[in-house]
């Protein structure tokens, strides 16, 4: 993978729903789109289906090919087959990064994100939320919020001297001749 989603960066939408993608984001969307060309403009997947979580998930182009790919090819008797087709296929769509580094959020991913007409009047932020191969957005009170509650809530799991890293467990075996 060329790059990774990394970092939380806050955004301002404006009044007609437009939002600039964080820098860095843009680079990992280009490398991760096998159409882009130079001064192209990026495509990514916006995945708004999830009713667990009050964010969208978006995925470079390859990511998501990877995973519908991975989806469609599963049998037909895969548990939870239809509720994940349903989605990541159904409930996601493409977008395109303008040439001014921007998208228009569409009115579903609004919708998701809890955005009110008055919001949207007087325009509001947004939080980028890295996460590896994909990243979040959501609505800043919202993520604030949940940021707080968890990162308590997974702290007091801990013991107080936990090396995060070895929760991990240990790393694979090397592969021979790799």
């Amino acid at each position: 993978m060329k790059g990774i989603f990394r970092g939380e960066v806050p955004q301002k939408v404006d009044s007609k729903a437009r939002v600039s993608i964080p820098a860095a984001f843009r680079r990992v969307l280009e490398s991760g789109d096998p159409d882009y060309t130079a001064n192209g403009r990026p495509r990514f997947v916006i995945v708004y289906g999830d009713p667990r979580n009050p964010a969208v998930e978006c995925f470079t182009a390859a990511k998501m090919d990877q995973m519908v790919e991975r989806i469609m090819s599963a049998p037909d008797t895969t548990p939870n087959l239809p509720l994940i087709r349903r989605i990541y296929i159904q409930m996601s769509m493409e977008a395109e990064v303008d040439d001014d580094g921007r998208i228009v959020l569409p009115p579903r991913v609004r919708e998701k994100l809890g955005i009110s007409p008055e919001d949207q009047a007087k325009g509001f932020e947004a939080m980028f939320a890295g996460a590896g191969d994909r990243f979040q957005l959501w609505k800043r009170d919202t993520y604030d919020e949940r940021q707080a509650r968890f990162a308590a809530e997974d702290i007091a799991r801990l013991p107080e001297d936990a090396d995060l890293m070895s929760l991990l467990g240990p790393l694979p075996a090397a592969q021979p001749g790799a």
